[in-house]
Formats: structure tokens, sequence, C-alpha cells
């Protein structure tokens, strides 16, 4: 399954001691929301998956983001690396009230700070 990969990619990246923290999201508009992380202190930004119609972007977003944060076991640096504002919230399948028929394509990224 596709998100099993995506899980997969993400702990080879997030594996590294260098990264102290991450989120994995959607946008559809990645240049505007990478200068957004990079003005929080996310010193890199990396597209996962790419060209996704909106609503397979929703299915797979809820699907790895439950993966990382609620089955991968507390201890997993899946879990404890990821932002901890949100790691323990529930998702729910949305675009913030786009309309999912409207044919505009989808990016799933990971984005990660560094230890400094």
């Amino acid at each position: 399954m596709k998100e099993h990969k995506i899980v997969e990619t993400i702990k080879d990246i997030i594996a590294s001691p260098l990264i102290r923290q991450y989120r994995f999201g959607l946008t559809k508009r990645s240049v505007q929301r990478r200068r957004t992380y990079f003005h929080y202190g996310y010193n890199h930004y990396v597209i996962i998956d790419t060209g996704l119609s909106a609503n397979k972007a929703i299915d797979l977003e809820q699907k790895v983001f439950n993966l990382l944060t609620k089955h991968s076991g507390k201890r997993s640096n899946l879990y404890r690396k990821y932002h901890e504002g949100t790691r323990d919230k529930n998702t729910s399948k949305s675009i913030g009230g786009a309309d999912t028929e409207s044919g505009e394509l989808y990016d799933l990224y990971i984005t990660w700070r560094s230890h400094k």
C-alpha cells in the first residue's frame, strides 16, 4: 500500500540524529507552504508525493498521519520526533473547505527542524 511506502520514506529521513522535529501534510501551494514553515524555523521541506487529486491526497494524508502518530508506538522516532503540538490530535478528512472536485492537484510533504 502506498501509505506504507510513504511512512518508510519518512522513517528513513527522520532516522538522522540531526533531525529533532518534523511535520507531514498536504498542500496545493508548496512554495507558499515551504516559506511559512521556514519562517517558523523548519529548515527543510521535501515533497513526498505530488500530482494527487484532492480526495486521494486527503485519504493518504490521514492514513499516513495515523501510521506516524497512532500506530507506531510512543517510543518510536516516528512518534517522538513528530511535532508535539499536533501528534496526539485526531485528523479529519479535509482540505480546509476547498472544493474536492475542482481538479486541482495536491502534494504531500514532510518538513523538519534540525538541531542547531
